[in-house]
C-alpha cells in the first residue's frame, strides 16, 4: 500500500532509547541539549542538529560500535561456513550445498562492504506535533564526510535541488513517488560486487550500444505518479471477487515518469511503435504532442485506459490514460498544479520543496486503497477479522503525507508532514495490517490444497492411529544416532 507514512525505514528503530515530553498542540523547539560530555565521542551533535525535540518522539543511537560488531559476525559467519567446524566439518564439503553457500557468500559480503550501510555512524527519529492534526516527522542517517563512500551515500544524487517534477503533477494526484537515480552509479557498485563471478570484466561489456545510448540519455530521475477520479468511475466485475454486483471505484490513472538529457528515448520508443517506420501521429495539447499506443484487445473492464507517451521538459512520460496525459501537459503549462492546490500547501506547510525525492499520498489515496484492501480480505473471520478492524478504523481517519528525501553533506535526511503521527499508534496498527496480509497470504496457501501432505501450512504432519513411532531416541535408518556423554555415576 502507498498510503501508510509508517513505510520509512528502518523499523528496528522504534525499539531505540525513546526521549519526549507529550503534549498536544504546536510545540517549540530548543535545540540546547544539555549534560556531560561523552568520554566517547559520538555522532550526537551532528544528527540532533537535524531533529525536533520537545515533541513525542526523540531518539538517537550511534552506530559505530554496533556495525562493528556487525562486520565480526559477517566475517565469523563467512569463516563458519568455508571452515567448518573441528566436530562439524565444512559446509563447503557437501557437493550439494557448497556451490549454493559459495555463490550467496560471494555476493552478500561484497554487497554489503560496498553498500555503505557499515558506515553509517548514528540515526537519530523524532516526531513533533506542529498543529492538532499535523505532525512533522524526520529521520537522520550520519555519515562522518570522508569515511568511505558506499552506494547509499551517492546514488540518490549530490545535494537537494527544486522537485520540477512538481510541475507535471496535476492537482488530482492521489499518489507521487519520484527520486533522483544514478543508474550508472549502481552499475559501478554492481561491477564491484559482481566482479571476482563475472572474472572482473563489467556487466556492460557484452551490452549492445543501445543500452549505452539508453543510459546517456537517461537524466537520473525516476518517479511514478497514480491519480483519482470520482467523477469518472470504473467498473470492475463482482465475480472477480466472488461477489453479485459489480464494484465501482474511483477512475484510475497512472504515469512513469523519467528524465532525459535528450529525445533518444523517444525516438528509440516511436521506432518501435512505428514498426521502424518513426513514431505513430500524435495529438497536439499546447506544444506537448501526445502519442497514442493501441491496445491488443478490448477491456473486459470499464476503465479510462488509452496508453500513450510523450515527452514535455525534459521528461519522457508513459501514461496508462491520455485524459491524464492531457492534464499534465496542462500542468506543465502552469495550469491545475499539485504545487498550487490548496490542501497540498497546508500539508506541506513548513518543509522546504528542495529535495532529492518526494513521497506524496492524498488522504483520498487512503480511503481508495482501503477499498481494494476489502476486496481481496472479504473472507477473514476469527481473530484475523478483530486485528483488521484496527487497521481498517486506523485508516479510515484519511491520511495525507508528503515525505521529502535530501542528501546532505554529513548524511541523509528523511523529513515530512503528515495528518497522523507516523511514529504513534499508526506503527502498531501498520504492523498489525501486514499482519493481516502475511496471515491472508498463508491462507490462501493453506487452501490452495498445495500442504494436505504435511497436515496443512505449517502444520504437523497427520499420522495413523496404529503408526508406529519406535524408539524416540533412535533416528531413522540413514540419519545418525543420539549420542550421551559417559555417566560420570
Amino acid at each position: 500500500m502507498k498510503h501508510k507514512p509508517e513505510a520509512i525505514t528502518p523499523l528496528f528503530c522504534a525499539a531505540l532509547l525513546i526521549f519526549g515530553t507529550p503534549g498536544s498542540g504546536a510545540q517549540s523547539a530548543d535545540n540546547t541539549l544539555k549534560g556531560p560530555p561523552a568520554a566517547v565521542k559520538s555522532s550526537f551533535e551532528a544528527v540532533a542538529a537535524r531533529l525536533d525535540p520537545n515533541g513525542h518522539l526523540y531518539a538517537y543511537l550511534s552506530t559505530e560500535q554496533a556495525l562493528a560488531r556487525l562486520d565480526e559476525g559477517l566475517e565469523g559467519l563467512i569463516t563458519l561456513a568455508k571452515t567448518g567446524t573441528e566436530a562439524g566439518g565444512s559446509l563447503m564439503d557437501n557437493p550439494f550445498v557448497a556451490p549454493i553457500i559459495e555463490g550467496v557468500l560471494s555476493v552478500v559480503e561484497p554487497a554489503y562492504r560496498q553498500s555503505g550501510i557499515g558506515e553509517i555512524s548514528g540515526v537519530g527519529m523524532s516526531s513533533l506535533a506542529m498543529e492538532e492534526d499535523l505532525w512533522r516527522s524526520k529521520m537522520f542517517v550520519h555519515h562522518q564526510p570522508g569515511k568511505g563512500s558506499g552506494l547509499i551515500w551517492d546514488v540518490f544524487g549530490e545535494q537537494p535541488h527544486t522537485l520540477e517534477v512538481l510541475s507535471l503533477a496535476p492537482d488530482n494526484t492521489a499518489a507521487l513517488m519520484h527520486s533522483d537515480l544514478d543508474v550508472k552509479r549502481v552499475i559501478d557498485w554492481a561491477d564491484t560486487v559482481f566482479g571476482e563471478m563475472l572474472g572482473g570484466e563489467s556487466i556492460m561489456a557484452n551490452a549492445p550500444p543501445q543500452v549505452q545510448d539508453i543510459l546517456d540519455s537517461f537524466g537520473n530521475e525516476a518517479g511514478f505518479l497514480m491519480t483519482l477520479d470520482s467523477e469518472n468511475k470504473m467498473t470492475l466485475p463482482g465475480f472477480m471477487f466472488d461477489r453479485e454486483e459489480d464494484l465501482e471505484l474511483d477512475g484510475v490513472a497512472f504515469a512513469l515518469l523519467v528524465r532525459v538529457n535528450d529525445d533518444s528515448l523517444m525516438k528509440m520508443l516511436g521506432e518501435v511503435m512505428g514498426g521502424g517506420f518513426g513514431a505513430p501521429p500524435g495529438t497536439k495539447v499546447g506544444g506537448v504532442t501526445i502519442h497514442s499506443i493501441p491496445l491488443p484487445i478490448p477491456l473486459p473492464i470499464k476503465m479510462d485506459l488509452s496508453p500513450c507517451y510523450f515527452q514535455v521538459g525534459d521528461y519522457m512520460v508513459l501514461s496508462s490514460a491520455e485524459s491524464l496525459a492531457k492534464r499534465m501537459a496542462e500542468a506543465h503549462g502552469g495550469k491545475g498544479r499539485l504545487a498550487d492546490d490548496a490542501d497540498f500547501k497546508a500539508l506541506a506547510k513548513g518543509l522546504s520543496l528542495k529535495a532529492n525525492g518526494i513521497y506524496y499520498a492524498d488522504p483520498q489515496a487512503t480511503e481508495w486503497g482501503l477499498e481494494i484492501n476489502e476486496l481481496g480480505l472479504n473472507k477473514l473471520d476469527g481473530g484475523l477479522a478483530k486485528v483488521y478492524e484496527i487497521y481498517k478504523k486506523s485508516m479510515q481517519q484519511g491520511v495525507g503525507m508528503v515525505s521529502l528525501f535530501k542528501v546532505e553533506k554529513d548524511g541523509l535526511l528523511i523529513e515530512g508532514n503528515s495528518t497522523v503521527n507516523p511514529y504513534g499508534g499508526n506503527i502498531v496498527h501498520s504492523i498489525a495490517g501486514v499482519g493481516v496480509a502475511v496471515a491472508s497470504s498463508l491462507n490462501d496457501l493453506q487452501q490452495s490444497g498445495l500442504f494436505e501432505d504435511l497436515g496443512g501450512f505449517g502444520g504437523p504432519p497427520a499420522f495413523d492411529d496404529d503408526f508406529d513411532f519406535g524408539d524416540p531416541l533412535l533416528p531413522p535408518p540413514g540419519l545418525p544416532g543420539i549420542e550421551f556423554p559417559p555417566d560420570d555415576n
